[in-house]
């Protein structure tokens, strides 16, 4: 198998010129150290350039939604044990009701056979509920991990955008002040690096997103299952 290594993109000559005029461009006329008004974006700046502080607050929003986020999984693993030893307990039930029928019919207690049938019957009923409310509960452990890793994501894709900001400023200030070829070709190396970084974090951040939304499908899944369980358990008792 060929293995083709494809290297950093670092613009020279008038290509550099025009990437660094492409980035002045997306920062406001007014001065490059200020972002706050930023909402222009050309070709070659294809993160957009977005204000500071609003990229600060996201990034702020997404370390508040991890904490709530890992509260709920805490919460969420507890109720899914507690659950699941309940289906253990229905299961040992049930176990305890099929070996009194074995025995009956051995016997030939007839009578009593029809109502052990009629207490099987009801313990299943008990027991697919029970794991119908098992599966809910899994579903919602899931759906509170998935609320962690998409939270983790976006903090950690805000903060490559935060420092991408910060070292376009710096590139722009260095092309102000007349710096060498050298130096702006390497600081435009390190911008087009954390482009990269920063885009494939978005993506991935995407790809969180997406999966909690299945998460929370699947939830609503699982709770019509438990809705009918119910409906059945009702109508049969």
């Amino acid at each position: 198998m060929c293995i083709r290594i494809i290297r950093p993109f670092v613009p020279t000559g008038l290509a550099a010129l025009a990437f660094v005029w492409g980035i002045i461009a997306a920062f406001p006329a007014n001065g490059i150290a200020q972002t706050s008004t930023v909402t222009v974006d050309t070709n070659l700046v294809i993160v957009s350039v977005r204000p500071s502080d609003a990229i600060q607050n996201d990034i702020d929003a997404a370390r508040q939604a991890k904490t709530r986020a890992d509260v709920q999984r805490s919460a969420a693993q507890s109720l899914r044990d507690e659950s699941n030893a309940k289906v253990e307990l229905a299961k040992k039930e049930k176990e305890v009701i099929d070996k009194k029928i074995d025995l009956a019919k051995k016997e030939k207690r007839e009578a009593d056979l029809v109502t052990l049938e009629v207490e099987k019957k009801a313990a299943e009923s008990v027991k697919n509920l029970l794991e119908r409310q098992r599966d809910l509960r899994d579903a919602e452990l899931e759906l509170a991990k998935g609320e962690v890793e998409l939270a983790s994501s976006a903090e950690t894709a805000y903060g490559l955008e935060l420092e991408l900001v910060k070292k376009r400023l710096e590139l722009v200030k260095s092309v102000g002040a007349g710096s060498s070829g050298v130096s702006v070709g390497a600081m435009l190396q390190v911008v087009r690096e954390l482009e990269e970084r920063t885009l494939k974090a978005q993506k991935e951040m995407a790809d969180k997103q997406e999966a909690v939304a299945q998460r929370q499908k699947k939830i609503a899944e699982c709770r019509l299952q438990l809705f009918e369980s119910q409906g059945k358990l009702t109508s049969a008792q």
